[in-house]
């Protein structure tokens, strides 16, 4: 999951497209694309910022050319979006730990 682009809703309802760092039970911990390369490349950089799991969906490339267009999500389209899943988490965990993925 680290890298995987999702759709988040960020404060006021307003919509963002950011990367997973780590994706728990209860929460993900993403990061825009800049910063992303950075932690991944072992530099300082901003530290990932939290979101409730229950704001993250998956990526969505149609939603997501509105959100890069700068438009606003109608509830429909908020509801049209697929919530991450935790088990993901678990799952890719789980086969990290077993020396897969």
């Amino acid at each position: 999951m680290r890298g995987t682009h999702v759709i988040t809703r960020t404060y006021g309802d307003k919509p963002a497209i950011l990367r997973v760092w780590i994706l728990g039970q209860r929460s993900a911990y993403l990061t825009d694309d800049r910063h992303f390369q950075m932690m991944e490349s072992g530099i300082s950089a901003q530290v990932a910022i939290g979101f409730p799991i229950a704001d993250v969906y998956e990526y969505d490339e149609t939603i997501a050319a509105h959100i890069i267009a700068g438009k606003a999500l109608r509830q429909d389209e908020w509801d049209k979006l697929t919530p991450i899943s935790p088990s993901c988490a678990v799952a890719h965990q789980s086969s990290r730990r077993h020396g897969v993925g």
